[in-house]
Formats: structure tokens, C-alpha cells, sequence
């Protein structure tokens, strides 16, 4: 089988067709005969097309307090679909960034 070479608008449209179809990535592909691997790396394309690096809409932040033996810590919930992630005030950016790209690219 010959490679088809694709330009990274091309991989944007694909994306974007699967993004539309809310079929999970890797069924979308093998419907779609596209190799699953590859597509997982176009979406970075996708993502600086569309600025998707950000927060996305689909976020809903839900500040909220807890209290732990007389000490009082700020809890911030993010909610997508079945997935919640609570957070500490001491938590690493750089962790939540890639943690919420993973959620995101999976949802």
C-alpha cells in the first residue's frame, strides 16, 4: 500500500472530523482506515489551528473550601463528563496542564 503524503491542513480537517463525529479517536480511525498513530500526532496541529492548548469551554471550575483539622485548604474541582479532578492549592501547573490535554484529547 502506497503513503499518501498529507499537508497539515489536510491533518486540521481530519482531526476536525473526528472531533465532530464524538466517536472515540482510535474507532473513528479504524472506521476512517486511518493510522491511529499518526493521528494522535496531527492533533497538535489541530490544536495550534483552533488555540485548543488553552482552557476549553467543556471545563466547568467549581472553587470550593475544605477544612482539615482547624487548617483550611482551597479545593478547585474540574468537571468533564464522568471525569472529575480535585485540586489542592500546592498543585504543579505543569502536571494539571498535561493532565487536562490527556482528559481532553480522550473525552
Amino acid at each position: 500500500m502506497e503513503k499518501v503524503k498529507l499537508s497539515k491542513e489536510e491533518k486540521i480537517k481530519i482531526v476536525a472530523k473526528q472531533k465532530a463525529s464524538n466517536i472515540p479517536q482510535r474507532k473513528w480511525c479504524d472506521a476512517n482506515n486511518v493510522n491511529f498513530h499518526s493521528f494522535k500526532s496531527w492533533i497538535k496541529f489541530y490544536n495550534e489551528k483552533t488555540n485548543l492548548d488553552s482552557t476549553s469551554n467543556w471545563i466547568k471550575a467549581i472553587p470550593s473550601k475544605t477544612s482539615i483539622v482547624g487548617t483550611q485548604t482551597a479545593v478547585i474541582k474540574i468537571a468533564t463528563g464522568n471525569v472529575t479532578i480535585e485540586i489542592e492549592n500546592d498543585f504543579h501547573e505543569e502536571v494539571l496542564s498535561k493532565i487536562l490535554k490527556v482528559v481532553k484529547n480522550n473525552a
